[in-house]
């Protein structure tokens, strides 16, 4: 404990393929690699509303007259400062998300699929896909196994308890893998509206010695800028997903992860036109298959199914069954047309309890249950910022990462304003739509402070 006392105590700021190099031309004069992607817009962009139901607000600081007065501010651009680059770990290198293929030649030759297979055995076995899909009785529409590729890669040291740990005995070390069924014509592949979250227990040497490979990589593949915030990852969309550094990337995955440490697989899909399901499954084994449904945290209790429904955008109401209990539920919250004959005090009480549900300080995926996790950054840029004036500067709750360990302005998620847009996915696509949660971004955040606190196993 005495490592992360020195670290807390720091004063924290928040502010909102073939070998090819990065070379000097390629940076910006600040020595950050540009962004693979153009960047999202800012926190206070106003979003569109010609929902008649409702009182119109133009502006996120001139919300309707019946909303209550803004808390703050639109959140300003954080000032410059120097970039973390070299060997130093970066947001993106603990949490990667490709680009979409391009060419089937992409997707089925340099994309990992669900069989894809290495000492460990295969990342996500069929037997083990189709245990879940009778118990859920049949995604498979929606998620062809055939279809499924490996389109982001996550790794935790310490997953489940809040950080910094009380005991990092408790932590379990792992490597998640996010899985989407990419279909259509080789010259617009895009996925489905769904996604496949697939857990690997590590050991604490095997976990850092993927960081510590994972940063050879990149700096392999170049000068060692920065990387910026959480994109598709800058040299793979540089090299393509045939390039070096995402070559050894796949050899890594399947060197550490397969059917013999897979330990959890959580799904979200479709079930309705305007309907999400999720689910957690525990994998006991998966030779023979032997799966359990996993409680779903702060819902009624045995809840092992959550669903959410979104309606009437551009505003947005949403509703979630059942509704999560507990402070950091923001349930009223979530629908525009109920939010607007909130109390100021009651609206401020529920994005406080959003604002919680992102901090990895305050809660973890085992405290918090689904929907809020998927629905929290839409609800945010749909209701509390544009109709309320609530914005993340403006809680006391908000998540504050170690001031030297980032950027300001790398703590930025990715969400799109396209006006009839229901992406609720936290790190993956909705058709060729990439959605970053802040949740996401916080907890990459939080495991450059666990390694900056524990440098070695």
């Amino acid at each position: 404990m005495a490592r992360w006392s020195w670290l807390f105590a720091m004063t924290a700021l928040m502010a909102c393929g073939e070998s090819m190099q990065v070379g000097s031309d390629d940076v910006g004069s600040d020595g950050v690699m540009p962004d693979a992607s153009p960047p999202p817009p800012d926190a206070d962009c106003p979003l569109p509303c010609d929902d008649a139901a409702l009182p119109d607000a133009s502006t996120p600081d001139a919300p309707s007259p019946d909303a209550a007065p803004p808390d703050a501010a639109p959140d300003a651009p954080p000032p410059d400062a120097p970039a973390i680059t070299g060997s130093a770990l970066q947001l993106n290198d603990v949490s990667i998300v490709l680009p979409l293929p391009t060419s089937n030649e992409d997707r089925d030759t340099h994309m990992l699929a669900a069989t894809a297979a290495g000492p460990r055995g295969a990342l996500f076995p069929q037997p083990v896909y189709a245990a879940i899909d009778t118990d859920l009785g049949g995604f498979s529409f929606e998620m062809p196994y055939s279809a499924l590729r490996v389109i982001a890669v996550r790794i935790d040291p310490c997953f489940g308890p809040v950080l910094p740990p009380a005991d990092e005995s408790t932590c379990e070390a792992q490597l998640r893998l996010v899985l989407q069924p990419i279909v259509g014509a080789s010259s617009a592949l895009e996925t489905r509206d769904a996604a496949i979250h697939t857990f690997y227990r590590l050991t604490r040497e095997q976990l850092y010695a993927a960081k510590d490979t994972i940063v050879a990589l990149r700096l392999a593949s170049s000068g060692g800028e920065a990387l910026g915030p959480l994109a598709p990852h800058p040299i793979i969309v540089q090299q393509g997903l045939g390039g070096t550094f995402h070559a050894g990337l796949r050899a890594l995955i399947l060197e550490v992860a397969g059917a013999d440490n897979l330990t959890r697989v959580a799904t979200m899909h479709k079930t309705a036109s305007q309907t999400w399901s999720f689910t957690i499954f525990d994998i006991a084994s998966t030779s023979p298959v032997e799966i359990a449904r996993r409680t779903i945290a702060a819902v009624a209790a045995g809840t092992t199914t959550q669903s959410g429904n979104a309606f009437n955008l551009p505003s947005l109401d949403a509703a979630f069954q059942p509704p999560p209990i507990g402070p950091d539920a923001f349930n009223d919250l979530a629908s525009a047309l109920i939010a607007v004959n909130l109390t100021p005090e009651v609206r401020r009480a529920q994005f406080d309890g959003l604002i919680r549900v992102e901090n990895p300080h305050v809660n973890t995926p085992d405290t918090v249950s689904c929907v809020t996790c998927h629905f929290a950054m839409i609800v945010k840029k749909r209701i509390a910022e544009p109709r309320f004036g609530l914005f993340d500067s403006s809680s006391p709750d908000v998540y504050t990462p170690i001031a030297d360990l980032l950027a300001p302005g790398e703590l930025r998620p990715t969400f799109s304003t396209t006006t009839f847009d229901f992406n609720i996915h936290a790190f993956s696509y909705l058709g060729t739509d990439l959605a970053i949660a802040q949740r996401t971004v916080n907890e990459s955040a939080a495991v450059l402070e666990y390694f900056a606190a524990s440098p070695t196993p």
